[in-house]
């Protein structure tokens, strides 16, 4: 009898359909919440996975003890207040990596921006692609010429064009060269801006060898295997550029890498701003050049990169614990400098998931009870009806109940099918709303020259400056619907119907048969 009453109520009662459309509604905006929570929480562990699995060691210069600075002249042109207290050496990190388990990598500077590596070099002999230099040295020709014929006076030459002449016959030849511990793990790698076309990349154990781009040998006739001499010049030493060598280290090519997309270059862009001229060196031959040009061969910060992401905060602590590491100069700190900005969109959208889900469930569960209590309002003739044929209340309860949790899992089905195919496109809607891809920008050289003429240094900079890609948001959030979620999506609901109908039944049940029958209107 049960039974029948639960189906003919169910077929008979618009009130209940109204009910299970009001819960699929519900379900389905909690459910797609919860995929596409569930998704931007993924996406954030898989970019952490990528490229959080470091942390950086800090060194912190003390700027209140004079022992720590030296005062140093570089020439008649510059001269500088140089730190020369504790910071982070080879020597240290190589120490940190061979007496705690679990450390993958180490690099210098910031990963996200290779030009805080850069050791300028000259590269007699050698071809660069050309930029500004060698426009500015046939500008500083045509000025040559016209001083020997006499058009422009010697004083006005000595002022303002010697030294530049001097220098452009030097700049044509200068580039950069960055040092990698294991080049596989740089971001410019991993992001894509550089991909390895043959050879191989730098790793821990190399000294003395060097990356080069396809275009920078075929200007040399270089391959593989041959030995370019790294010829270190007083460029990043002085703010004077006359010639002059201060020592050479050999690098034999190893491997070779290019720029994945076709770099804007014009007579504005600088040769070592040209990503077909940069050179990628070890860390060991990078510190060897730093030396040679009068610094330290230290650094203010490293990355230290783990080989499981999960351990991070263990390895970091490991690290805190050194004996040997002065806290007063020396920090550590989590790094999530690489991957901040294209995790922060993802960021954004769990946020607002979460937030949307709990209001969700505060709001539905309230909308839901007052509906259940009218729809179990408007039954209290039939409750009246059935207590007076002897049908006890448990019996009317597990009715009722066994109803809404029918309705409930109609719902809650619809409502599955209805999430898994919303919250893809809901999730990509939101990702591309709030991570908008940055297109790379060539700028003609009218734009530049006007620049310059406003004066607009800031622009004129950004303009000639290299363009390379930063870690992107993934294109899509993929969406999987997990177990976990649909137990306990499912389970929240169930629940949610069972408070409902027991606070919503439980005065009825309290009342005689008679009382709740002169209830009746």
């Amino acid at each position: 009898m049960a039974k029948k009453r639960i189906f003919l109520s169910l077929i008979r009662k618009k009130s209940n359909w109204f009910m299970c459309l009001l819960m699929a509604i519900l379900a389905t905006l909690v459910f797609t919440g919860a995929l596409v929570w569930q998704a931007s929480s993924q996406s954030i562990k898989e970019l952490e996975k990528t490229y959080g699995s470091s942390f950086k060691l800090a060194a912190y210069a003390d700027r209140s003890n004079p022992d720590f600075w030296e005062y140093k002249i570089f020439d008649e042109n510059y001269s500088a207040n140089i730190y020369i207290g504790p910071r982070v050496s080879l020597e240290m990190l190589e120490r940190i990596s061979g007496e705690i388990d679990g450390i993958a990598n180490y690099e210098w500077e910031d990963k996200t921006d290779l030009m805080n590596n850069s050791v300028a070099l000259v590269q007699m002999g050698f071809q660069l692609v050309p930029g500004f230099s060698a426009s500015d040295l046939k500008f500083r020709e045509e000025r040559y010429k016209q001083w020997k014929k006499g058009d422009i006076s010697d004083q006005d030459w000595q002022m303002y064009d010697e030294q530049h002449y001097k220098n452009s016959k030097y700049h044509i030849y200068a580039t950069d060269a960055y040092g990698l511990n294991n080049s596989q793990y740089s971001t410019y790698f991993c992001n894509g801006t550089f991909r390895l076309v043959s050879g191989r990349h730098i790793s821990p154990s190399d000294y003395h060898v060097a990356m080069v781009t396809p275009t920078f040998a075929k200007l040399n006739g270089l391959k593989i295997g041959d030995t370019i001499p790294l010829m270190v010049s007083p460029l990043n030493a002085s703010t004077s550029f006359d010639a002059g060598v201060l020592g050479t280290v050999d690098a034999v090519i190893i491997g070779m890498f290019e720029p994945t997309y076709e770099q804007p270059v014009n007579e504005y862009t600088s040769e070592d701003d040209i990503l077909n001229n940069w050179i990628l060196t070890d860390l060991k031959s990078y510190s060897e050049m730093e030396k040679i040009a009068g610094w330290s061969g230290k650094t203010n910060r490293a990355f230290i990169y783990v080989d499981d992401p999960s351990m991070v905060g263990d390895i970091m602590e490991q690290v805190k614990q050194l004996d040997w590491l002065d806290k007063r100069y020396y920090g550590v700190e989590k790094d999530d400098s690489s991957y901040h900005e294209a995790a922060a969109p993802i960021r954004t959208i769990r946020l607002a998931m979460g937030a949307g889900i709990a209001v969700l469930a505060a709001s539905g569960a309230a909308l839901m009870y007052l509906v259940l209590k009218h729809n179990i309002a408007r039954r209290e003739r039939e409750t009246g009806i059935l207590m007076a044929l002897g049908i006890t209340g448990k019996s009317i309860k597990r009715q009722l109940l066994a109803e809404n949790l029918i309705l409930g899992g109609i719902a809650f089905l619809l409502a599955l099918g209805i999430a898994n195919a919303a919250a893809p496109i809901l999730g990509d809607s939101l990702l591309h709303t709030l991570s908008p891809r940055e297109e790379m920008q060539e700028y003609t050289k009218e734009e530049i020259e006007a620049a310059i003429s406003r004066q607009d240094y800031e622009a004129c900079e950004k303009m000639t400056a290299p363009q390379t890609k930063g870690i992107e948001p993934p294109d899509t959030l993929s969406v999987h619907t997990s177990l976990f979620c649909i137990l306990i999506t499912g389970f929240g609901m169930a629940l949610l119907i069972c408070l409902c109908v027991n606070e919503a039944l439980g005065k009825t049940l309290r009342l005689e048969p008679s009382q709740v029958l002169s209830m009746v209107t």
